[in-house]
């Protein structure tokens, strides 16, 4: 009997933990769909290019020229997780850049 309530006791954390980390994941993933998107907004002010995007081993790249994007929303990028390529002359980031 004793044995039985510890793999229902079981079952229940394990369940209960499972529903945690789906939460956070997809909280994580809503977060960085919206950072993108936010992040592809201020791309699109500069420019839009029929092919903007490539990506890389893991680097997101964005073939927008950094000279012509002001500096505070160069600050903004910077938070959103892109950041000046200057060996490229575009904008990078490994935040969105594979799974």
């Amino acid at each position: 009997m004793a044995g039985l309530i510890l793999i229902i006791c079981i079952r229940v954390w394990y369940t209960k933990q499972r529903r945690s980390f789906w939460k956070r994941t997809t909280k994580l993933i809503n977060s960085n769909m919206e950072d993108l998107i936010k992040a592809l907004q201020i791309f699109m002010k500069y420019g839009n290019k029929e092919y903007p995007t490539s990506c890389e081993h893991d680097i997101l790249y964005v073939d927008i020229d950094p000279s012509i994007v002001s500096e505070e929303d160069k600050e903004t990028l910077d938070g959103l997780g892109f950041f000046v390529d200057d060996e490229n002359d575009c904008f990078a980031s490994f935040k969105y850049g594979s799974m």
